[in-house]
């Protein structure tokens, strides 16, 4: 081996060494769900739970791991709930006699941001994604309000921004959040480009769902109103209980 090819070998393999020693001894944040700075032991205690899961933000030089929650109860008093249905029942034409579904998505893409096809995109972590085409988009919304709309819930697909796609195809329709005032009331600062859910019953008891299986009993059950006071009681117990930390 001659003199250079060594050093140039040795420059190689050095430089090798300080990027993996680099990215070894990144610091590690951990956030709550509304971010603020945790330990491990409060990291894993929630991840681990029922209530939240959690995702990881990998930047140059430090790595974010943060708790979400699953879903969240709580209960609008009558001013609040009078103000607010009164607002989308007048501007979003809002049946405020049913249980309200909302589907929420902050931005409502522009036709001609949607591929011609569907397609599925593999990643190297062995996950994927399907990117749909403007039809799947449309037809899958349809769907949605034919199927899970009864007699009592009403199915409504709010946005907060509109890119450039029309408000109603045919049948379907897309209804704006006039001053953010949902986002505003219920939204948990996800951040993580997940559609979230809004399940608000006429005497104004509210579910937000963020993560949370939509074929579990809890679910099912909360969407019909059904042993809603049980299923209050266990999560603010879950949720006192993860968030009473003593410093261990």
């Amino acid at each position: 081996m001659s003199l250079k090819l060594g050093r140039v070998l040795i420059l190689i393999v050095s430089t090798f060494c300080l990027t993996t020693a680099s990215s070894q001894s990144k610091d590690i944040v951990y956030l709550d769900e509304g971010y603020q700075k945790i330990s491990k032991y409060e990291f894993d205690r929630k991840s681990n739970s029922k209530l939240y899961y959690a995702l990881q933000y990998d930047l140059d030089t430090i790595i974010f791991k943060r708790v979400f929650l699953k879903y969240y109860m709580g209960h609008l008093d009558a001013t609040d709930k009078n103000q607010l249905f009164a607002l989308l029942k007048h501007r979003n034409g809002v049946d405020t006699s049913k249980t309200i579904f909302v589907h929420y998505k902050d931005t409502l893409p522009s036709i001609d941001s949607f591929p011609e096809k569907d397609s599925i995109v593999y990643f190297k972590n062995g996950k994927h994604r399907h990117i749909v085409s403007h039809k799947t988009f449309v037809n899958g919304h349809r769907n949605c309000e034919q199927s899970g709309s009864t007699k009592k819930i009403g199915i409504y697909h709010f946005f907060n921004f509109n890119a450039g796609h029309p408000i109603q195809i045919d049948k379907v329709k897309w209804h704006q959040d006039h001053h953010s005032l949902l986002r505003k009331l219920f939204y948990n600062k996800s951040d993580n480009n997940r559609n979230w859910t809004l399940l608000i019953h006429p005497n104004g008891d509210f579910v937000i769902n963020n993560g949370a299986s939509y074929s579990s009993k809890v679910w099912r059950d909360l969407k019909k109103h059904k042993n809603w006071d049980t299923h209050l009681k266990d999560f603010t117990r879950r949720f006192r209980s993860l968030n009473s930390y003593s410093g261990k």
